[in-house]
């Protein structure tokens, strides 16, 4: 995680002394890659701009896995024509 990402926090079991990282929390300063407009996309992104998204649209599955080193990226799945 980025620093200064609000985390929320839970615990094993309910024990104090196993706590874990349950999700990250979005605000004005980190919002949201995924919206009600793109609601069936997740996305992991590194502060590199290293990215992983998978897209679960009927139809229209894909993943794309991207580095902005070289601007490679490999796509499966369902292509959709970005230009």
């Amino acid at each position: 995680l980025i620093d200064g990402t609000g985390v929320a926090i839970a615990f094993t079991d309910g024990n104090p002394n196993r706590p874990y990282i349950a999700h990250a929390l979005h605000d004005s300063d980190h919002p949201d890659h995924v919206s009600t407009a793109n609601k069936h996309r997740n996305v992991i992104r590194t502060p590199a701009n290293n990215k992983l998204r998978m897209d679960d649209k009927r139809g229209q599955e894909h993943i794309k896995l991207a580095t902005e080193y070289g601007k490679t990226q490999l796509n499966l799945g369902h292509l959709v024509d970005q230009h």
